[in-house]
């Protein structure tokens, strides 16, 4: 669906830990997750970027993530093979 391209994001994720530790072990485990999510574009502006798993001809949408824009480190556009 040209309308909605298909697109593979790379972005940036918070992450937390739970329960009791010292201070140290603590500032070792705090780092960032690196997800990766492939969906149509469905929305695409300064602030965010959204995409769905999936996509009806009546226009009907399923399993959507919104990433904040500033998360957003490498977005590609992929092409999809015609049979």
């Amino acid at each position: 669906m040209e309308e909605f391209p298909l697109v593979f994001i790379e972005w940036i994720d918070s992450a937390t830990t739970g329960g009791w530790r010292h201070l140290e072990e603590g500032k070792e485990e705090a780092t960032l997750t690196i997800c990766k999510s492939i969906g149509f574009l469905i929305k695409d502006t300064a602030e965010v970027v959204s995409i769905c798993q999936s996509l009806s001809d009546k226009r009907h949408i399923s399993d959507t993530i919104s990433i904040p824009r500033c998360c957003v480190y490498r977005m590609v556009y992929l092409e999809i093979g015609q049979e």
